[in-house]
């Protein structure tokens, strides 16, 4: 049908133009978080979301995410029929630059969890690639629930050791939950992502004449100590006294902990100390956690101060390696240590094993023997092991301490590039 009065150009769109409109309502579109600041917080990984375990990620309530060193979590509710994609930008410098962003896909089909993992490769000059893999599968653990015409996830991704989450890291990232087989497009489309800080601390709603600060004798403490901490709260001259102050345990960790609430004790100098100190239940799970301060003002308004802490286990590693080799068309020899930190206010004797991949060769760290006389002290253990000549991977190493009847495990990723 012919139109009447002047008529109007016809515009015609590039496909990739096509594409990039398409997905302003997908990746491409804004993603905004509740809150930049993401604290260190273990969940429990059983395919059930309780309150408190997990921080919002999103306003829709539907997605969560946080951290512990070394551990990336998120979670996600969704209908039967959709996936949960997961988009990391390790250096937070954009999607589209270098080589340090990965996407890994998650859905659940007729019962079984199925896993895609993804790598952006942007530091070709010619333009960015999908690249298939680029981690180890034994890196990402994941549980899933089904709940009538809905499923929950609960996931983890551990890094490579030189790319372990840390306080004060700073990441971008976005957290979508889309249809099932949906398409993200070419290598060189945009997607946006959201800025986030990887913290110990946090407040909510703390006006600005006052000041807080979390004291830690340690943030990690075994299960066999008591935990204690103090807070330092400081006001300016001629402003309000707060009325209540209330601390316990969030989540998690309420069961485990004893709850402090009282008058908030007087600042007549602009400054107090407030201790807390609590058993720890003999039963509690290993992990981070957070300990929840809540100060009333006069005016009824609520402040809400957040720390991490861990409930530990006596001991912990700490790896002196080598996490990026070059590969060679000779076997290598890899020397190092590793640095055995105790959380306990007491004596630990115990043996160390290294454990390499099967065609590895460990020369040194074999029922290696070791002593911490001192509490919270530390040693450290070498160990040597020979990499097969033309290794190229990922490979992971395990630390296994021995103390008693005690075993500690924690598994560590080499990188041969």
């Amino acid at each position: 049908m012919q139109g009447v009065g002047s008529s109007l150009p016809l515009v015609f769109l590039s496909p990739a133009l096509l594409a990039i409109t398409g997905m302003q309502a997908g990746l491409a579109a804004p993603f905004s978080v509740e809150s930049p600041v993401r604290l260190a917080m273990t969940p429990r990984m059983d395919g059930v979301i309780e309150a408190e375990e997990w921080d919002p990620l999103s306003g829709t309530g539907s997605t969560y995410f946080q951290w512990e060193p070394g551990r990336l979590y998120w979670a996600a509710n969704a209908p039967l029929n959709h996936e949960v994609i997961l988009s990391l930008d390790y250096n937070a410098d954009g999607w589209l630059v270098g080589d340090d962003n990965i996407q890994l896909r998650l859905r659940l089909v007729d019962g079984e969890m199925r896993l895609r993992v993804e790598t952006l490769d942007a530091s070709d000059p010619n333009g960015p690639t999908w690249k298939p893999g680029g981690i180890l599968p034994d890196t990402v653990k994941y549980v899933a629930a089904v709940n009538g015409d809905r499923w929950t996830l609960e996931a983890s991704y551990t890094p490579t050791y030189s790319q372990s989450p840390a306080p004060g890291k700073r990441m971008g990232m976005r957290l979508d939950v889309v249809p099932q087989g949906f398409a993200v497009g070419e290598a060189f489309l945009p997607r946006s992502l959201a800025f986030l800080v990887l913290q110990l601390d946090s407040s909510q709603g703390l006006p600005r004449w006052m000041s807080w600060r979390p004291n830690f004798r340690s943030r990690s403490t075994a299960r066999e100590d008591r935990f204690a901490m103090t807070y330092t709260f400081r006001r300016e001259d001629g402003e309000e006294q707060p009325v209540l102050l209330n601390i316990r345990g969030e989540g998690p960790a309420r069961p485990i902990l004893g709850e402090k609430r009282e008058p908030f004790p007087s600042m007549s100098s602009g400054r107090v100390n407030i201790d807390f100190a609590s058993t720890i239940a003999p039963d509690s799970e290993p992990g981070w956690r957070v300990l929840r301060a809540e100060v009333s003002l006069p005016n009824g308004d609520p402040v809400v101060l957040r720390s991490s802490f861990r409930i530990a286990p006596l001991l912990d590693f700490s790896p002196r390696l080598p996490f990026a080799i070059s590969g060679s068309q000779d076997a290598q020899i890899i020397r190092g240590s590793v640095q055995l930190q105790s959380q306990f206010n007491g004596r630990i004797e115990g043996t160390l094993d290294l454990q390499a991949p099967e065609d590895w060769t460990v020369t040194r760290g074999k029922a290696q023997p070791f002593l911490i006389y001192h509490p919270r002290g530390t040693t450290r253990v070498p160990v040597e092991f020979i990499i097969p000549r033309n290794t190229v991977g990922l490979y992971p190493l395990t630390m296994k301490a021995t103390i008693g009847e005690t075993v500690l495990e924690q598994t560590i990723f080499v990188n041969i590039e």
